[in-house]
Formats: C-alpha cells, structure tokens, sequence
C-alpha cells in the first residue's frame, strides 16, 4: 500500500494542494489542486516509482494498483464535495470499516473532525462557513446521510 509521506513528499515536491484521499490496498483517490497543469501527471509518477522502489527493496513485484491514473476536471462545487464525500466513504463501502473516521489512511478524520494532518488543504466552499466548528459540523452532516 502507498504510504501517506510518499503523498506529502509528492505533494510538496510537485506543488499540489491535496483536499481529500484514501490510500486503499489495491488503489488510491486523490482529491487535489496542482499549481500548474503537469502538477498531478508529475504527482502520480512520483508515487508510482516511490511504490516501484518499495517493492524492490521489498522483495514483491506486480502492479500496486488496478489500473492506470485517471484524472479529472472538478468545476463546481456541490460535485467537489460529492467527489470529496465518494473519497473518504471508499472504505466503509469496501466493507473494510462501519465508519470513515475508523480508516485511518484518509482525510476524513482532518476534514470532518479537525484532527491534524499537514497534508491537507481544505477547500474554500467549506473555508466560507464562519467558524471551524460549523466547518466540521456541515461537513460530517453531508458525509455521514451517505453511509447511514
């Protein structure tokens, strides 16, 4: 599995604001904002040879992940968090945990309990809402209708 400091070396060396992720066994989503437009192909082909070089020294081999990279332009903002809400929830439909916040290699615990993770930037339609508090709050509301 890719490990998150693979994902912040990733995202600081290729200047990407990263705003949600899961690392799953046999794949990964990244919700992330490159600075220029090579950011994310540069990102990823970085994390890919970081996991090549790991399974090197680790004695496996094959590909880590189900397929090639997929990316994709996000220009509104209910489809943002709708993307950012499919992300963090990937692990309860895996069946792998009952609740998002179980999984502990996501975002959802920085996005919707505040806990500290220096990888992410938060969004600006959630940064609008006054206080941290109703930040956290609006967002565990549109998380948890989905799984519940």
């Amino acid at each position: 599995m890719p490990d998150r400091h693979w994902l912040i070396e990733a995202a600081q060396r290729y200047d990407c604001a990263v705003h949600a992720y899961v690392l799953m066994t046999n794949h990964v989503h990244i919700l992330v904002t490159p600075q220029d437009k090579a950011g994310v192909s540069r990102l990823m082909q970085y994390m890919v040879a970081l996991c090549a070089l790991y399974q090197l020294l680790d004695g496996t081999s094959g590909s880590i992940w189900e397929g090639r990279f997929k990316a994709s332009l996000i220009h509104d903002e209910e489809y943002l968090l709708t993307c950012m809400r499919y992300i963090e929830l990937n692990p309860v439909r895996a069946n792998m945990v009952n609740a998002p916040g179980q999984y502990r290699w996501s975002s959802y615990r920085a996005n919707a309990l505040g806990k500290p993770n220096k990888l992410i930037t938060p969004i600006h339609c959630i940064c609008v809402l006054k206080t941290p508090t109703s930040r956290l709050a609006a967002y565990q509301g549109l998380v948890s209708g989905a799984y519940r």
